[in-house]
């Protein structure tokens, strides 16, 4: 397949990529600019494990063509933070144990980050109700695990590291 180059801006760097422009974001976020933090479940976007933000919006990288995001703004897992300085959003994760086995994490921090920039948490007023929410989307796998106990999130929303 012919090559194409493409260019996109991911986790606020503008990356120009060649590849065959139907190969899936997934792919090209693992294997051609290194970002191995977003993790391929089902490969069919019913599992969420694979979800990067789009604009905002959050999306199945493995159903994603990287052509149909060229000029797009992607965010990644990486976006959020460092282990050595993990955003709020990923603290909460990892106090209450919400990582469960670490392969859908990053699919729902991705979501939960994207719910809180459109305000739907703020909305529904606490984590515990967000991981109620991600487990209705399917994207928490056994039992579901409270993030926070009634943890008011108004001002994590206005945080611009979230």
């Amino acid at each position: 397949m012919a090559m194409r180059k493409i260019e996109l801006t991911v986790n606020r760097k503008r990356q120009r990529v060649a590849a065959p422009p139907f190969r899936r974001l997934i792919d090209v976020l693992r294997e051609d600019l290194g970002l191995t933090g977003t993790k391929e479940g089902c490969g069919e976007g019913e599992c969420g494990a694979c979800t990067v933000l789009i604009d905002g919006q959050a999306v199945n990288s493995c159903l994603i063509p990287v052509c149909q995001v060229e000029g797009q703004s992607i965010r990644t897992v990486e976006s959020l933070g460092k282990p050595a300085a993990l955003n709020p959003l990923q603290q909460a994760f990892l106090e209450t144990g919400g990582a469960q086995c670490g392969i859908c994490t990053p699919g729902m921090l991705m979501t939960a980050t994207a719910w809180i920039v459109l305000g739907v948490v703020v909305l529904l007023g606490s984590l515990q109700e967000l991981a109620r929410g991600l487990h209705a989307a399917k994207l928490l796998v056994g039992q579901v695990t409270p993030l926070v106990d009634d943890l008011p999130i108004g001002g994590l929303a206005q945080r611009a590291d979230v």
